[in-house]
């Protein structure tokens, strides 16, 4: 057997200030077996290779950070191509692989809503 995470007993303390969606994606990870979590550190360090690999010799990558302009932060759902996804996730969705790809990024927010910047809704 395993010994818990570091921060498990930290966490147990403190696991009714978490939002239900954080503990939602928080306490799957406790049975998450050593194998498993081996197995996809190894399957992350071949695609960071293979995408250093395939964007070798440019400055950047230019792509978008989210597929719609900001929602609303009341909206627990958002339409992207006409479906309705949850929020987080469809937010998340264009940034999730680079944040896995050990390598600086930044996330620029650019662009009118309406005349006038999105930051002033």
């Amino acid at each position: 057997m395993r010994p818990p995470p570091v921060h498990a007993p930290w966490f147990a303390r403190q696991r009714d200030r978490y939002a239900p969606e954080v503990r939602a994606r928080i306490e799957p990870g406790y049975s998450l077996g050593a194998e498993a979590y081996l197995r996809a550190q190894r399957h992350r360090r071949l695609f960071t290779r293979s995408f250093a690999a395939s964007i070798r010799g440019l400055d950047a990558v230019l792509a978008p950070a989210s597929p719609v302009l900001a929602p609303r932060i009341a909206d627990e759902e958002i339409i992207v191509r006409g479906e309705r996804h949850r929020t987080r996730v469809a937010l998340l969705s264009c940034a999730m692989a680079f944040s896995q790809l050990d390598g600086p990024a930044v996330s620029v927010a650019i662009g009118l809503r309406k005349g006038c910047r999105w930051a002033c809704r």
